[in-house]
């Protein structure tokens, strides 16, 4: 279980990058880790990122520290998030990644859709965004979300 401090929780699964946010903004050692998994990725051109957030995003330094990392490259991603707030913000990250979308949290199954996963991917990227979810210790909306 996480600790009160705890604000982020990542994981790899093939070409995703799976990231929860809590409340509040992560460390900067938790955002190394968001980083950490960007670096492995086998190609980071074909990286994709399905992100929860219950109200959190990365600071302007930690976000500066993440594109300077892409480069030029701009990966899929889908923010699912019940934050109005978080959902604002995720619509002027599109001025500068088109590919980003925003999303309710029981859009999942568009949220997938947009990140192109396929068929056989979709419940173990379910499984594992419920599972880092539950980590942090947030309640899971994804339990009346559609799973795919």
């Amino acid at each position: 279980m996480a600790s009160r401090t705890d604000q982020l929780r990542a994981a790899a699964l093939g070409r995703t990058i799976i990231f929860v946010h809590g409340a509040n903004a992560p460390t900067a050692d938790e955002w190394e880790t968001v980083l950490r998994l960007f670096r492995e990725a086998e190609n980071l051109s074909e990286v994709r990122a399905l992100v929860y957030s219950e109200g959190a995003a990365p600071t302007l330094a930690q976000r500066g520290d993440l594109n300077d990392l892409l480069g030029d490259r701009n990966p899929r991603i889908a923010v699912l998030t019940p934050s109005k707030f978080v959902r604002a913000a995720g619509m002027a990250l599109r001025w500068f990644n088109p590919r980003v979308r925003v999303f309710n949290p029981a859009q999942l199954k568009d949220a997938l859709s947009h990140l192109e996963v396929q068929a056989g991917e979709a419940a173990s990227l379910a499984s594992t965004l419920g599972r880092l979810i539950g980590e942090l210790g947030l309640r899971s909306p994804l339990a009346s979300a559609a799973r795919p």
